[in-house]
């Protein structure tokens, strides 16, 4: 045994060993805490990092963002309010939502009102005041019968895209809080939200930009309203089909006077919205504008109705040509009903008297006759050129061939109708253009149709010439004609032209000349198919040449056409 002394002497020992371990304990208890603590602050950080991520991934709605953030924070600092204010579209209006985590008094919610709108002030540029503010409360309820004042208060800036967008704030009865580390993870989680907003936002305002750059190139007319009629989106060819084009800022009113007497366009929308339907009117006459109208719905992913879209789709172009082919049905049945109508008289005549050939005025009868039947088949023949070339089946049968026979042939042929108006039909095709492969049948018909108008459309006294050369050399050929529009052509080539001193074509009536249908209809009177330049286009792009034309109203025109030699 120990002697008393030393007894005596351990006890003392044993207690400040006792002490001493008791204090360890309390410290690697505090340790363990504290790092639970730092587990459950990261913990809290990397599931609300994650919540807020979803929501931007899914929609950009910062009310929603915070929204996220506020009902989480019980889960990183006491609180008895978590509010936030933040701008809006309307610049009178700001949203302040309050989320109370337990009762408290009206008093105390404006406490943290004033530093708020200071700071939101500061942050903006603006001066709002408290009736600006568009207040909402979440949470518990509003208690007057509760005395505690607010004893903490932290608030921080919203900055998106470096521009002040709001203030968020948390308050507390309890004082002495928001100093530690909770306010860091608090600061990293809203720096964090705010990168991915800004990121989000740049991609939005480049697919805004190419959605916009779409609509505003588009022919058709557009128009967008929202749920309350309000015009958010009108493009060029809207504006300029209801003449507003000169109107900088375009409201629904302006659009509702553009068409007043044509169309109800609100009542159509407000249509196609309470039924959730497509709602059409098939013309709409606005300024020389033919449109078809229809109204849509638009949509959220939910189903919820947004607002409607307006779409005018300019038929002017269908419209006329769908009256160039009456027009053309009309003129076609009057060319084939003359020569139709002298055939069947002939035959009629035949019928009725056998002996009829065998007499002097029999010939000329049977003459007239095949003069009709020829007429009717060349007008059959264009139109079974028309259809191969638009079906993309016309063929062409190549062969080594001289132009300058071609068109000596060409002017024999035609003199004697020059003759009759007393013109003067010349041929002037250099010596130095080689032999070419090109369909020898087919470049006559298109001389066949470029001498033919140069003659219809010429006076008694002119001069038309039919001329060709070689082209070695890009730049080699220049107009006549000042401001004529000239094509690019592959070189060496072989240049034929008809030329002629006629009334010319005026500028407007040139980019037409090799459309179907269209016919050259000058002063004159004079009438055609409207066919033949259609099928000389055909042909000499068929062969991998060019055709074009050059005019002067009153000096006359050329047709050129390219051949690749």
């Amino acid at each position: 045994m120990l002697p008393i002394e030393a007894a005596v002497f351990l006890t003392p020992l044993a207690l400040l060993t006792l002490v001493l371990s008791f204090y360890e304990i309390k410290k690697s208890q505090r340790e363990i805490e504290q790092k639970k603590h730092q587990i459950d602050q990261r913990i809290y950080e990397t599931l609300i990092l994650r919540e807020v991520g979803e929501r931007i991934g899914y929609e950009l709605n910062i009310e929603k963002i915070l929204d996220t953030i506020i009902s989480s924070l019980t889960k990183l600092i006491p609180y008895s309010t978590a509010s936030y204010m933040l701008l809006t579209d309307d610049p009178g209006k700001v949203i302040f939502r309050v989320h109370l985590d337990e009762a408290v008094n009206r008093k105390f919610i404006e406490a943290q009102t004033e530093p708020m709108l200071v700071q939101l002030n500061q942050v903006t540029g603006k001066q709002y005041k408290r009736e600006n503010l568009a207040e909402s409360l979440s949470g518990t309820i509003v208690d007057e019968g509760t005395r505690d004042a607010m004893a903490s208060f932290w608030s921080t800036p919203l900055i998106i895209n470096d521009r002040g967008r709001g203030v968020m704030a948390v308050a507390s009865k309890k004082p002495g809080l928001y100093q530690g580390e909770e306010m860091q993870v608090l600061g990293k989680i809203l720096a964090q939200a705010n990168r991915a907003v800004n990121q989000l936002e740049k991609v939005l305002a480049t697919e805004k930009g190419k959605l916009n750059a779409m609509v505003e190139s588009l022919a058709d007319g557009i128009l967008m309203l929202d749920s309350n009629e309000n015009l958010v989106v009108v493009n060029p060819a809207a504006k300029r089909m209801l003449g507003l084009a000169e109107r900088e800022n375009t409201t629904i009113f302006d659009v509702a006077e553009a068409l007043m007497g044509k169309v109800d366009i609100r009542t159509k929308f407000e249509e196609s919205l309470k039924y959730d339907k497509l709602v059409t009117q098939d013309e709409v006459l606005v300024n020389d504008h033919c449109s078809q109208l229809l109204v849509t719905p638009v949509k959220d992913s939910s189903g919820k109705i947004l607002g409607g879209v307006v779409l005018f789709h300019d038929i002017t172009t269908q419209k006329e040509l769908e009256r160039l082919r009456q027009d053309f049905t009309a003129m076609m049945v009057h060319e084939l009903r003359a020569p139709l109508t002298v055939a069947r008289g002939t035959a009629d005549m035949f019928m009725n008297n056998p002996r009829l050939a065998g007499e002097d005025g029999g010939k000329e009868l049977l003459a007239n006759l095949q003069t009709s039947v020829n007429s009717m088949l060349a007008l059959v023949n264009d139109l079974l050129d028309v259809a191969k070339i638009e079906a993309g089946k016309f063929q062409i049968s190549k062969s080594r061939n001289k132009i300058g026979e071609v068109i000596a042939e060409k002017v024999k042929f035609f003199q004697p109708m020059a003759g009759e108006k007393k013109l003067n039909l010349q041929a002037k095709a250099a010596e130095n253009i080689p032999e070419a492969d090109f369909d020898r049948e087919r470049i006559s018909q298109v001389l066949n149709n470029l001498i033919s108008n140069a003659i219809k459309f010429s006076s008694a006294g002119g001069t038309i010439t039919i001329s060709a050369l070689l082209l070695n050399k890009p730049g080699e050929f220049r107009p006549q004609y000042s401001g004529a529009s000239m094509p690019e052509i592959s070189c060496p080539a072989i240049l034929v032209s008809v030329s002629d001193e006629g009334v010319g074509i005026p500028p407007e009536k040139i980019p037409d000349l090799f459309s179907k249908f269209k016919q050259l209809t000058p002063s004159s009177g004079t009438k055609g198919t409207g066919l033949g330049l259609s099928i000389a286009k055909g042909i000499i792009e068929a062969h991998g040449g060019k055709i074009f034309v050059e005019s002067e109203p009153g000096s006359g025109s050329i047709f050129h056409f390219t051949l690749p030699a």
